[in-house]
């Protein structure tokens, strides 16, 4: 073949084999059997995480502890569209976090359910986009969606409740380019450009890693052999221009998130983005030992490893054998642009997070790498080339290994997600050095109330000995001395709390967390006019959240303040209509106040909602007692007394004997 002739295949992403198109699968009606096989398939792969609990990492802030979901949806709408949440800038995602939480309030089956019926839409999307980029090979179509459905890499992205913003910025990214395709193969018409932009535009409500879109659309046009012009240009500058602008925005959201530019150098910025190309195509080809941390090593304390010098000069020489690949074909500088564009923005040449590589990232970038594999097979599936076609029955059954294994690895995977003692657990045996995994599990087993199992004091001990461990592995993380604080002052251990609470504050944590925690443990200790000072500030910096007026109104109750405790437990039963300690210690503060009509209604109310709730059933006997109706007294001081609660026998006679 002369150069002229190479130059000219240059310009076509097809191959140059005797059976250029594919051999049909089947009718359109077989096509379609075998995409809702896949569908089912990836469905059974996912099935564990449909059994999983809310984790304690990112949806605290977005689901559990987030007090907007609970205003009407136009308030919510509001906020989100004009606010910045949790260092981002994606109204659209927490708008279904807002209509979940409405229709399923706490129930995470449903949070679950959501995130995997999405993630079944983009792997159907995925099919129509291969094919139709494939020039209509049904063979490509089928291998690539399967593969997005069921890698193992894919876990987090479907798995976890706080990536909901992965699957469904991916829903319009993916209906984007397919919009885009239209666009180029008929005719240009104008209707097709316009969906591609609003497309485009919900993707960037829904997470900012869509700001890369016009890239793709231009590596669209390189591959479909469509002129790059000036016209070309400008009917892509809106995208550009919505690109620049959510940029910023996401910017300034994530000012907290990014780290100083002097914690690594622009060539460490270079060998940990070589490093991350490598570990990515590696972890697609191997995704064995996933975890949900990959900590990025410590530059300032430890340099840099040694190892990660080899991977720029492999990483460089991979990139050049991609560049020299052109002259033969289009599909490997397709696949490997749209993994690379994709990845771009979290390679961490410029340092952000704390992780040097997240399962995640591979949510839409894989696509690329997995056309590569399709297309590989399609090549020598149906070359007529005997010295190609012997390969084979090797390469099929390499494939059917493959998908065999993705989906056993991702159904086990799924499983890690149950719950974050699982999920610390898994990260703490891949990374037994890093503090991050001991803090995680250590924070949940310390409130395993919010993640509807029992506390216990073995759970407390076992937080207790985590962030133990955690301070030995990293001196200088506040979190961990604020959470071991806090069991102190739950053992009664008020001056190493104080101690504690010091050292947070001496590392200059002034979140309003710090003070929450000073104030309870203040009130604890009983000193009462300290606690509201602490309650003070709490409120001038984040507000009146539940936390703080569950906080105040028992302070105010232990204090004898009984009016102002009934004020606070008002707000609280306001805003949280079924939580029977309100309820109860509502009526508490109402029993010392002699109201016991008021008194004898909450009690009441609170074993309603919780038919065990035994001091509710004692002081409810109490209250009885004080307005003569000793039958009621008597039955629930038996009540309490077989629920196991310590009654005086002398009390028992005292109402047996005023019958």
């Amino acid at each position: 073949m002369n150069k002229k002739q190479v130059g000219r295949r240059a310009n076509h992403p097809k191959e140059n084999v005797k059976s250029e198109t594919l051999k049909p699968v089947g009718t359109k009606g077989i096509r379609y059997l075998l995409l809702l096989a896949i569908v089912a398939i990836t469905f059974l792969a996912y099935i564990p995480s449909l059994k999983n609990n809310f984790t304690n990492w990112d949806e605290k802030e977005y689901v559990l502890d987030n007090q907007i979901l609970k205003q009407p949806i136009g308030d919510c709408m509001k906020y989100f569209f004009t606010n910045f949440y949790n260092g981002n800038y994606h109204p659209l995602t927490m708008m279904v976090y807002a209509f979940e939480y409405h229709h399923a309030q706490l129930n995470p089956l449903f949070y679950h359910q959501i995130n995997l019926m999405i993630h079944l839409m983009n792997v159907i999307l995925i099919f129509f986009f291969v094919f139709q980029l494939s020039s209509k090979k049904t063979e490509v179509a089928l291998i690539v969606s399967l593969l997005f459905g069921i890698h193992p890499m894919h876990v987090e992205s479907v798995a976890w409740i706080a990536e909901l913003k992965d699957v469904l910025y991916g829903f319009f990214f993916i209906l984007g380019l397919i919009a885009y395709l239209r666009f180029i193969d008929n005719k240009k018409q104008v209707k097709y450009l316009f969906f591609t932009f609003l497309l485009f535009v919900l993707a960037l409500l829904s997470k900012p890693a869509a700001v890369v879109f016009p890239m793709v659309l231009l590596l669209l046009d390189y591959y479909r052999n469509r002129e790059w012009n000036w016209k070309s240009l400008i009917e892509k500058t809106p995208l550009f221009i919505c690109s620049i602008v959510f940029g910023i925005l996401n910017v300034k959201a994530q000012e907290t998130s990014i780290s100083p530019i002097e914690t690594h150098s622009l060539l460490h910025g270079f060998l940990f983005a070589s490093y991350g190309i490598i570990c990515y195509i590696y972890k697609m080809i191997l995704p064995i030992n996933l975890s949900a941390l990959y900590p990025i090593p410590n530059v300032l304390e430890n340099g840099i490893p040694l190892i990660h010098y080899v991977y720029l000069p492999i990483a460089t020489l991979l990139i050049f054998g991609i560049y020299k690949s052109m002259k033969q074909t289009k599909v490997i500088i397709f696949g490997s642009l749209f993994f690379l564009i994709n990845l771009l923005l979290v390679l961490q040449i410029i340092p952000v997070g704390g992780a040097i590589i997240a399962d995640r990232y591979s949510y839409i970038s894989f696509i690329g790498l997995f056309y590569l594999i399709a297309y590989g097979f399609n090549f020598i599936n149906n070359n007529q080339d005997q010295r190609i076609a012997k390969f084979k029955p090797l390469v099929l059954m390499a494939l059917i290994i493959f998908f065999i294994s993705s989906f056993s690895l991702t159904y086990a995977r799924c499983k890690i997600w149950e719950n974050s003692e699982t999920l610390w657990s898994d990260v703490i045996e891949k990374y037994p050095e890093n503090f991050q995994g001991y803090l995680g599990r250590g924070e949940y087993l310390m409130n395993t109330d919010k993640y509807n199992i029992p506390s216990s004091k073995e759970n407390i001990d076992k937080a207790f000995a985590d962030f133990n461990e955690a301070i030995i592995l990293k001196k200088d993380n506040p979190h961990v001395y604020l959470n071991r604080g806090l069991i102190y002052a739950m053992k009664g251990k008020f001056d190493s709390a104080l101690a504690d609470y010091s050292k947070v504050l001496a590392l200059g944590f002034k979140d309003y967390n710090i003070y929450m925690a000073l104030g309870t443990t203040y009130s604890g200790m009983h000193q009462y006019d300290s606690a509201y000072k602490y309650f003070y500030l709490v409120e001038k910096m984040n507000g009146t959240s539940v936390q703080l007026l569950q906080n105040k109104a028992y302070t105010y109750l232990m204090d004898k303040k009984y009016k102002q405790s009934i004020e606070e437990y008002k707000s609280l039963i306001n805003q949280v209509k079924d939580n029977a300690s309100y309820y109860y210690f509502q009526g508490l503060a109402y029993h010392h106040l002699d109201d016991f009509n008021n008194a004898l209604s909450d009690y009441t109310k609170a074993i309603d909602l919780n038919p065990n709730y035994v001091e509710a059933y004692y002081n409810r006997s109490v209250a009885f007692e004080a307005v003569n109706d000793f039958k009621s007294a008597l039955n629930d001081a038996i009540k309490a007394q077989s629920l196991g609660f310590n009654i005086d026998n002398k009390y028992l006679d005292e109402i047996r004997q005023r019958l």
